[in-house]
């Protein structure tokens, strides 16, 4: 177990979590989404995982194993995150991040909010960078709603408005 394991565990900690959620599907994309955004400078928790896109947003297969990871050391972890604390800038942004996290946009549930949020970012950020602001913006949000149909056009608009607004995307 490194480092990285508690740290996360102390992330889930902070966010309100429990590591018991980890085994559950709706936990499991929670921390993916929390942890994808965590590692923006925005938020100050780079912990290095790469992620790719998925059909429910964002996903790190080795954040995945790490997971796992911890689930199987539970006790532990959990004993580490009850003790410990990140320093203030780390523990500010995180306090601006479960805020962000709990946003309300067109009634979203927060999951339904982080996977529909992580998803803009993620295409917005890859796949459309090389193209202008206006376009990119457009594609990022056209492309969401067609990876996740059950997210409509206006609410994938009103979810880019609000990373544009939490100064997550700079359009």
């Amino acid at each position: 177990m490194s480092e990285r394991h508690f740290v996360l565990s102390l992330l889930l900690n902070k966010m309100g979590k429990s590591i018991d959620e980890l085994s559950q599907f709706e936990g499991r994309k929670y921390f993916q989404k929390i942890v994808y955004f965590a590692q923006m400078k925005h938020f100050g928790l780079d912990m290095g995982f790469g992620f790719s896109l998925h059909p429910h947003g964002p996903y790190s297969e080795e954040l995945s194993e790490c997971a796992k990871l911890i689930l199987s050391q539970k006790l532990e972890c959990e004993k580490f995150a009850e003790t410990k604390n990140f320093n203030p800038n780390a523990a500010k942004g995180l306090e601006q991040l479960k805020k962000f996290a709990s946003t309300k946009v067109s009634g979203l549930v927060e999951l339904d909010f982080l996977e529909s949020a992580a998803t803009l970012h993620f295409l917005w950020a890859s796949p459309f960078k090389h193209l202008a602001s206006v376009e990119r913006k457009e594609q990022a949000i056209a492309s969401c709603h067609k990876l996740k149909p059950h997210f409509s056009i206006h609410t994938c608009q009103a979810v880019f408005d609000e990373l544009e607004r939490s100064k997550l995307i700079a359009a």
